[in-house]
């Protein structure tokens, strides 16, 4: 694995989160980029390299993951997603509770929708919802999460978000079994770095 730390975090803690969150993934051919986020955390994996990346040229790697991981102050914070849609009403609904709007259908008739609310963990209404009490937490999530895609390409499996949040909760529950960073660093990870 060929890692970039551009963040706010040490290179020593930052490459051993990295590690824990992505051990069990053939990590030989991946670039991974961690740098600041405004926000608490991001990730993204590319199947292959996008041209404006500098690892474009680099003949030892076909696939990229990029983090972002915010502030201290950031956290705690959790994936919780919430999500509107607006429905429309039947006739004999009670909407007494319900925020309503109308609105011209195609042919122009004014119709009454009613707004609907959900919240779920990032991937949808299957996915955990996750906690993150700190950056760290939030490091080995999103490393697991992108980790997990980058298995999906490797092994040509359907592309999940919630495949990839449920591997990121269990990472991060393996991680908080540690306790201690001293712990982490008696583990051996089966990770090479250059």
């Amino acid at each position: 694995m060929k890692l970039t730390n551009t963040s706010r975090y040490s290179d020593p803690e930052v490459r051993l989160l990295v590690a824990f969150g992505m051990q069990d993934i053939d990590h030989s051919r991946l670039a991974v980029h961690v740098r600041n986020s405004s926000r608490a955390y991001r990730g993204r994996a590319y199947e292959g390299i996008p041209h404006l990346s500098a690892r474009t040229h680099d003949e030892d790697v076909d696939r990229l993951v990029t983090i972002g991981i915010g502030a201290p102050k950031l956290f705690p914070c959790t994936n919780l997603q919430t999500s509107v849609r607006w429905v429309k009403v039947k006739r004999d609904e009670d909407t007494s509770a319900a925020v309503l709007r109308r609105r011209r259908d195609r042919l122009g008739r004014v119709q009454t929708e009613r707004q609907v609310v959900e919240q779920h963990g990032y991937g949808g209404k299957r996915s955990p919802v996750l906690t993150f009490h700190n950056w760290r937490e939030a490091l080995v999530s999103v490393a697991a999460h992108e980790a997990r895609h980058i298995w999906q390409y490797q092994y040509d499996q359907p592309r999940s978000e919630v495949d990839a949040e449920q591997r990121a909760g269990e990472r991060i529950e393996a991680f908080r079994l540690l306790h201690t960073p001293r712990r982490l660093e008696g583990l051996q990870l089966r990770l090479s770095f250059d």
